[in-house]
């Protein structure tokens, strides 16, 4: 009886969960890592933040919306003292979950939840990182002493195939915006942007795996046609400076805008008329299902998860790598306006039944609560 009332007890009790990330910038995942820590007391958690290699406008994000971030300074490479740091902090903080993201924090976070005492879960956003031995070798370690969960059916696959993981799927999700003409105008005006212009939007790291250059190819071919055509980019990364030269050399720095790193994206999206994403590795990409919820349609590459969620609805894949198919794809857009809004809502409809960030929330509190360990006295 006593072990069942102690059982129940911890079950009610608000769990401390610490999600362990590399940096604290706005990319995809310390995106959704804000997200859930927004959402946490809505579940019954209280929710903390631990990264180690960088700081960056997430820590006043949160801290202003009173989530604890703490920051463990880091020098890149492996750092044989950051788990025992790391695990002081979760003991102090009395933490009872730590939840990973990226291959670092999935080695630093799982022996450092090890030595504490706490429960790990881990979230594959990619497999791009297990591109070495090494790397492989630490992921299946690993795996056996967490609760993987996979954004993505195909992530799942290929880390049963290549690691002999059982994981858990739980899709990425993103808020569902409410349909306002009024946010269109806005956006555009806020970015200087004519009605009248097709815009082709892109939120995605200014990094090589990204692609931007054969996104800018298919753009400038699609301007040859599209004189109308507008291309906004937003994001930051060590390709910004070779992005921007290929937009000079091509002749088209009036049509596109390169917004760097911006903290209100939401506010941005309502401008787009396609999204597009040219990536040669992706999981679940968050940016997408954010267009897509604008009831916007999107253009992608054929990696990830991205074959399957555009199957669903409306969209088109393209090969990656190949900037005419992705320029006849967003040709096909600016041209038939009743297919873009066809796929549009199809989009928009499928986000709001089935990767709305409710119930990616609720399915993580209930991991937690699953594998929690009793309350520390």
């Amino acid at each position: 009886m006593g072990s069942e009332r102690e059982g129940h007890e911890a079950s009610d009790r608000r769990l401390r969960v610490a999600h362990v990330v590399q940096y604290l910038s706005v990319g995809g995942i310390e995106r959704m890592v804000e997200r859930m820590a927004l959402a946490g007391p809505e579940h019954g958690l209280e929710v903390e933040v631990v990264a180690y290699l960088e700081d960056g406008p997430l820590r006043a994000l949160l801290e202003a919306r009173g989530v604890a971030v703490h920051l463990l300074p880091t020098s890149p490479g492996l750092s044989p003292r950051l788990p025992l740091r790391l695990a002081r902090l979760l003991r102090r903080r009395r933490i009872d979950v730590v939840h990973s993201h990226h291959l670092g924090p999935f080695l630093y976070g799982g022996v450092a939840a090890r030595l504490a005492g706490a429960a790990h879960v881990h979230t594959e956003h990619s497999v791009e990182f297990y591109d070495a031995p090494r790397r492989r070798a630490i992921g299946r370690a690993m795996s056996s002493l967490a609760r993987v969960v996979c954004v993505a059916p195909e992530i799942a696959r290929w880390r049963r195939e290549q690691l002999g993981s059982d994981d858990l799927v739980i899709q990425n999700g993103v808020a569902v915006p409410p349909l306002d003409a009024r946010a269109r105008a806005a956006a555009r005006d806020a970015l200087g942007i004519g009605a009248d212009r097709f815009v082709v939007g892109c939120v995605a790291r200014l990094s090589a795996e990204k692609d931007h250059a054969t996104l800018v190819d298919a753009f400038a071919a699609l301007v040859a046609s599209c004189p109308r055509a507008h291309l906004v980019l937003v994001g930051d990364g060590d390709r910004r400076g070779a992005i921007e030269e290929r937009i000079r050399t091509a002749g088209l720095e009036s049509k596109v805008s390169v917004l760097g790193r911006r903290l209100d994206t939401e506010a941005i999206l309502p401008a787009f008329d396609v999204g597009a994403l040219a990536s040669v590795r992706e999981g679940l990409p968050l940016s997408l299902l954010e267009v897509m919820a604008t009831g916007a349609p999107v253009v992608a590459t054929a990696v990830g998860g991205v074959p399957a969620l555009l199957a669903e609805a409306g969209g088109v894949v393209v090969p990656p790598g190949d900037p005419a198919a992705l320029g006849r794809a967003l040709q096909l857009y600016a041209d038939d306006a009743d297919r873009r809004a066809r796929d549009g809502a199809a989009a928009r409809t499928l986000v709001q039944a089935r990767y709305s960030d409710t119930e990616m929330n609720r399915r993580y509190a209930a991991l937690y609560r699953q594998v929690a360990r009793p309350a520390r006295r």
